[in-house]
């Protein structure tokens, strides 16, 4: 009987020593896997935040560009260049969108804290770029559409020249 026990024990010994090991090599696997994903979403962050600073930088040259021809352009001319800030305001509009469709994987993304400082910072710094974005391109519109009507009430004094249109945004946001 007393052998009967001692081997009941062994088996049951080497089967919690068994579980004990497959449990903590499921654990290795698991802590790799993690950290493999986490290097990935590291390298998803820095490729999305490179992109997103690249359309920020392009969109502020674009908006500071805009503002410089406005503020250089006489209402006698405004016909001729009316197009040109038309299609500006345009491209300010595309690289907002792709800000946006950017910022949403980013948003993704930095819904973990990284162990990298960097990372952390461009996630929480990028929908700071986003809104003001967002509200250079409202501004834009606002001051182009007060430069434009300006023009048109100057039309009303001054023959020869044909009123423009405001600008409509495309609220796709």
């Amino acid at each position: 009987m007393k052998k009967k026990s001692w081997i009941i024990i062994g088996i049951v010994i080497i089967l919690i020593l068994s579980f004990m090991t497959f449990g903590f090599l499921k654990l290795k696997q698991n802590i790799k896997q993690d950290k493999e994903i986490t290097k990935q979403n590291i390298e998803k962050v820095t490729k999305y935040y490179n992109e997103f600073n690249d359309l920020a930088v392009s969109f502020n040259e674009k908006s500071m560009s805009l503002t410089n021809k406005i503020s250089n352009t006489f209402f006698t001319n405004l016909k001729e260049e009316q197009e040109n800030f038309q299609n500006i305001l345009e491209e300010l509009n595309d690289i907002q969108n792709n800000m946006e469709l950017i910022s949403k994987e980013l948003e993704t993304l930095c819904k973990a804290t990284y162990i990298d400082a960097t990372i952390n910072r461009n996630c929480s710094s990028y929908q700071v770029s986003l809104n003001s974005a967002n509200l250079v391109y409202d501004e834009t519109v606002e001051n182009y559409n007060h430069f434009i009507t300006q023009y048109n009430a100057w039309t009303q004094e001054n023959e020869g020249y044909e009123e423009i249109p405001l600008y409509q945004k495309n609220e796709t946001r």
